[in-house]
């Protein structure tokens, strides 16, 4: 790992303020029970939830990231910057041949998202008193779904859509992937907390059971990676041991993922599969068909299997797509950059939003969604407050 100390003497109150604001502000609405029986749609209606949800979070990203700039105005890791310079120019290029289709939040919140979390935010320094505050809340969400269904009235209402479609156990949040999400991040700050043997077992043992009903395999894979990763990166544990540890992770989180893709085991539609293949296999034509600058927009794909259209479900393939071979060559050698350059815990996330980002619509190249946010910082946050992955747990 290359590290640049960090010149605490750069930091700004009102920049870090803003910082905090951000992340508080997507922390809560992202917490807002969106369930099928949520008391919020006796006011709104799902969809217009979903909008306010996704354009007040752009538009918070978009203004704070602004002043954080206009405020901090300094460079933490110069290679970061010019490389996320250089993929937004690609992107520029792409979206200028392309006659300008693409909308103006995507160009001012692409820039924006990477500067402030990629190089900014690491010229400030986070107390322990948010990861305790996330970590209990987070724990709040994430269980009292289950305790919920111990109620008659309510137990069927969480494995329902808002429009009252049958789903898999997604807790207040409105589809599995989002409760899964934020359940590996909790997972994270679980494993580093500090806590008694038994009390950590039996809130992981709850934990990986409300992943199980969520059937998010995501979700499984994105653990099963955080789990490798702390046990590589843990000091106390020797080199043979760790091979022992790889092993016996590996073998039993694919028992767990086989169950999920059983159809006799699990309660999503595994026939979903032959979509996701359809997919493929449309935006590969699509991109053989404009692969050097793309469409300059964000593209969905059109069949018999999806006649509303739909989006890749992986960020290379939907970022290829929209914008071209050198947008995504760039964006990746941005990602092994910023990677090379941080500290474990944000090595730890970057690698879990990526391995979501190659199955989910989740993260990838755009402007970032609270449901990338809330684990970068996280990461920040533990990489401030955890001088190693043994000591000054929080």
């Amino acid at each position: 790992m290359k590290f640049i100390p960090i010149d605490y003497s750069r930091q700004k109150g009102i920049v870090r303020f803003l910082f905090v604001f951000l992340f508080y502000f997507d922390f809560f609405i992202t917490l807002l029970p969106m369930w099928s029986a949520s008391p919020l749609y006796a006011f709104v209606s799902p969809e217009v939830l979903g909008r306010i949800w996704l354009l007040s979070s752009l538009g918070i990203l978009i203004a704070c990231g602004f002043f954080i700039l206009i405020n901090q105005r300094r460079i933490y890791n110069k290679l970061v910057v010019g490389s996320v310079v250089i993929v937004y120019l690609f992107y520029l290029f792409s979206i200028t041949i392309n006659g300008f289709k693409s909308g103006s939040i995507a160009i001012l919140g692409i820039p924006i998202s990477f500067f402030i979390m990629f190089d900014t935010i690491k010229q400030y320094k986070f107390g322990e008193r948010h990861l305790n505050f996330i970590f209990y809340l987070l724990l709040a969400w994430s269980f009292t779904p289950l305790i919920l269904c111990i109620i008659p009235s309510l137990r069927y209402s969480f494995f329902l859509t808002p429009e009252g479609g049958y789903t898999t156990f997604s807790g207040f949040a409105i589809h599995r992937n989002f409760y899964g999400i934020l359940l590996g991040v909790l997972y994270l700050l679980l494993c580093v907390k500090k806590m008694s043997f038994l009390l950590k077992f039996l809130l992981l043992s709850i934990l990986l059971f409300c992943m199980i009903l969520s059937a998010s395999r995501t979700a499984i894979i994105s653990c099963i990676a955080i789990t490798c990763a702390l046990i590589y990166y843990s000091e106390s544990i020797k080199k043979k041991t760790k091979v022992i540890f790889f092993a016996v992770t590996i073998i039993l989180s694919s028992v767990i993922y086989w169950i999920l893709t059983n159809p006799e085991f699990s309660m999503r539609e595994i026939d979903e599969d032959s979509g996701r293949e359809d997919i493929i296999t449309g935006f590969i034509e699509l991109i053989q068909n404009s692969p050097f600058w793309g469409y300059g927009e964000e593209v969905t794909y059109y069949s018999r299997l999806f006649p509303n259209g739909a989006i890749a479900h992986n960020f290379l393939l939907q970022t290829t797509a929209n914008y071209g071979i050198f947008v995504t060559l760039s964006f990746v050698i941005l990602l092994v950059i910023v990677f090379y350059y941080s500290q474990p815990f944000s090595k730890i996330i970057l690698l879990y939003l990526i391995i979501w980002g190659l199955t989910q619509p989740y993260f990838g190249f755009g402007a970032f969604s609270p449901h990338v946010l809330i684990p970068m910082f996280v990461g920040y946050f533990l990489d401030n407050n955890m001088s190693s992955m043994q000591k000054n747990r929080f």
